[in-house]
């Protein structure tokens, strides 16, 4: 084990329950206000299918990193690189060559954090608060944020486990949206996309899957790694089926031609959805202060990798998190001002949606590669010591 007083195992662990929640709450945020708008442009209706596709792979990148993490349980990644040098006295040595990998984990997780943060901004200013400067909207989200994230990972895990319910309330909502505003025949043709549209589909609803990579992070701390393949396939396909529902009611409200020109096609369905009488006005509000708390999670999961990352590579003690949560707060501040527009923040969500892709990948295969040369090599020691 990683030879640090953050050790995961003095914390507490994580169920398979929250196993599943903090997963979900990681794929499932704001993204999904966006993506029915983003496949369709590429796929147009047969984005019904498409996104089953781009589940299918995001489950294999998930598998990968299960399938690493479990070589060297109650580890995080930083952890395992540090521990691959070996011996005490090379501490130096293992800080210079783990530097790379933290700084590229650390910076994606809060460049990601900051993303989720302006979208959301730009969703409040747009529907709910068009009256309050998103600086200050951002300022607030990320101050609570920093008081949850100065708490130890299980906290906020188990913040996720709490919420994750009120999530699913949106559900009725699309549901009352599609059954007043809705026709079959909008969910027609299918199969009519070329491979190169069918590509662009299965790319632009990957991007929207962004978060697997926590994982990196937050297995150090499952209860059960050995067992925690079944249960992320689960959550993918509950991801996969979310992510579905909005398609198909975005389509079947609004019909692929018109989802063009809507930047957030859920939100608008249910803008646009009313109940007898009255009883419930302005659906729209409802429905984001629910989502809030989805995106709300969102954020504390990478804001939370962040400064796990930070905490395991110096190492700090527990006590010195709060500290290093709010020294990284103002760069987290930064980074959601940055984008000048709405067309850079797509492009910062796609760069930092493929940046993700790249690092697992190139992360796998490093560690892969470095974990079975250990093994030869403990191999080769005791054959040499045994007795002849």
């Amino acid at each position: 084990m990683g030879n640090n007083n953050n050790d995961p195992g003095t914390e507490g662990t994580i169920s398979n329950y929250q196993v599943h929640t903090l997963l979900f709450s990681a794929l499932v945020g704001v993204s999904v206000l966006m993506m029915p708008r983003n496949i369709v442009i590429a796929s147009r209706t047969d984005s019904e299918w498409v996104i089953f596709i781009s589940g299918f792979i995001v489950l294999l990148f998930v598998w990968l990193i299960g399938a690493l993490m479990k070589k060297f349980p109650r580890q995080n990644i930083i952890q395992f690189a540090q521990s691959m040098v070996g011996k005490k006295n090379q501490r130096i040595m293992a800080r210079i060559l783990t530097l790379p990998f933290a700084l590229a984990l650390a910076g994606l997780w809060l460049w990601m954090a900051s993303i989720v943060t302006r979208s959301f901004g730009e969703v409040l200013v747009s529907f709910v608060l068009p009256q309050t400067p998103i600086g200050v909207l951002m300022f607030s989200i990320i101050f609570v944020a920093a008081i949850v994230v100065s708490n130890p990972l299980v906290i906020i895990v188990r913040m996720t486990e709490f919420l994750l319910p009120f999530i699913y309330i949106t559900l009725p909502l699309l549901v009352a949206g599609l059954l007043q505003e809705g026709s079959a025949l909008n969910l027609l043709p299918l199969f009519q996309a070329d491979w190169k549209e069918v590509a662009n589909g299965v790319f632009s609803s990957l991007l929207s899957y962004s978060g697997f990579s926590i994982l990196f992070i937050y297995m150090a701390f499952y209860q059960q790694p050995e067992k925690s393949m079944r249960t992320h396939t689960i959550t993918i396909m509950v991801c996969t089926l979310f992510f579905w529902f909005a398609i198909v009611t975005s389509i079947g409200a609004f019909g692929s031609a018109e989802i063009f020109h809507l930047l957030y096609p859920p939100l608008e369905l249910v803008k646009v959805t009313s109940f007898p009488g009255q009883v419930l006005d302005r659906l729209e509000s409802l429905f984001i202060a629910i989502w809030m708390l989805a995106v709300f999670t969102t954020i504390i999961l990478f804001f939370g990798s962040t400064v796990e990352v930070v905490m395991s590579y110096v190492p700090f003690k527990e006590k010195r998190r709060g500290w290093v949560t709010f020294l990284l707060a103002p760069i987290f501040y930064i980074l959601a001002q940055y984008p000048s527009n709405l067309q850079e923040l797509a492009l910062w969500s796609q760069w930092a949606g493929i940046a993700e892709i790249i690092i697992t990948l190139l992360f796998v295969a490093i560690f892969f590669i470095v974990w079975a040369v250990r093994e030869r090599k403990k191999g080769e020691d005791n054959a040499t010591t045994s007795p002849s």
